[in-house]
């Protein structure tokens, strides 16, 4: 049986890499809007939120010993920023940090993995949210994290 948290946990301390605040599933404390949005010098802090998707044993294609040792754990990730290029940008961050994944040891308490692959799925649309003035701006990317079983 897999435990998914131990990867959530590696992923998100990737995404935090990129340089700005993450969280799961919801907007970490110390990103967005820092006060009302219009008053004089509120600033907005770019931040990402990470959401672990369905991962199902079907998609798994281990050993024949071992047919769930193997896995593809999907995610997506959203930047929010102040101005559209910059969630373009900020995206292009988190990519790049996702790779350093790749060989990446993942422990849990029935079974240790490797992270072979970080494979990009899809890249997101800029989306511009007029929920607040002056807007804001976020992009959506999906991704998969496959990893296999270490032999025990």
């Amino acid at each position: 049986m897999i435990e998914r948290w131990p990867f959530t946990k590696v992923v998100i301390a990737a995404v935090e890499g990129a340089g700005f605040p993450a969280a799961v599933t919801e907007r970490p404390r110390q990103g967005g809007w820092q006060g009302d949005p219009n008053a004089p010098g509120t600033t907005f802090v770019p931040y990402a939120v990470l959401v672990p998707l369905d991962a199902s044993g079907g998609t798994s294609n281990g050993s024949i010993a071992d047919p769930q040792g193997d896995w593809r754990l999907p995610y997506t990730v959203t930047t929010y920023t102040i101005m559209w290029d910059e969630a373009e940008q900020a995206a292009d961050r988190v990519r790049a940090s996702l790779l350093t994944l790749v060989r990446a040891a993942i422990t849990s308490s029935t079974a240790s993995y490797r992270v072979v692959k970080v494979n990009v799925s899809s890249l997101g649309r800029v989306v511009r949210v007029d929920q607040t003035d002056p807007p804001f701006f976020t992009q959506t990317d999906a991704f998969e994290v496959w990893a296999n079983k270490e032999p025990s």
